[in-house]
This record gives C-alpha cells, sequence and structure tokens, in this order.
C-alpha cells in the first residue's frame, strides 16, 4: 500500500482542513485542469478541481455526502512544500 501523507489546507470558509494523498494522487492533482476528479483513498473519496481558485473535496457520509470547497492555491502550495520535504521517502 502507497504511503498517504495529510495535506492540511485552507478551506474557502476561513478554516483549515486536512485529506490524505499518496505520492501520484498528488502529482494529479498539481496536474490536474479545471474539470477533472482525482479519486482519494477512501470509497467515494474525490477531489474535483472546480475552477482556478477551488477545489472541492467530497467524501461519502452515512447521510449522503459531505463537501468542502478549498482554496487551490494553498492545497497546491502545500503539496508542493511535501513534496520538497519528501514526506513519502520511506527514510
Amino acid at each position: 500500500m502507497d504511503k498517504v501523507v495529510q495535506v492540511i489546507s485552507a478551506a474557502t470558509g476561513g478554516w483549515t482542513y486536512h485529506f490524505g494523498v499518496t505520492a501520484e494522487q498528488t502529482e494529479q492533482v498539481l496536474n490536474a485542469a479545471v474539470g477533472e476528479k482525482i479519486k482519494l483513498n477512501e470509497p467515494g473519496e474525490v477531489l474535483v478541481v472546480w475552477d482556478a481558485k477551488t477545489i472541492c473535496h467530497s467524501r461519502p457520509t452515512s447521510g449522503g455526502m459531505k463537501s468542502e470547497e478549498l482554496v487551490r492555491s494553498s492545497v497546491l502550495h502545500k503539496q508542493q512544500e511535501l513534496i520538497a520535504g519528501r514526506a513519502w521517502s520511506s527514510d
């Protein structure tokens, strides 16, 4: 199983939000165009690039779906920091 690292980024509402990604998923998010969907680790969990400023994180709950709008620049910045810090290395 690929190592999952938590990304902590800003939500559009001003609070922080976290979700887990593998190194491969991080590359997919960094290279995603508007409208693209990236499947994450839990069943039904996805990131969708809504527009130049927003990424939506969605996951199923017992009552339906829970979604959070995230600041795209924050998500990308945090993922770049994780890559630079070698977060997925096995040291």
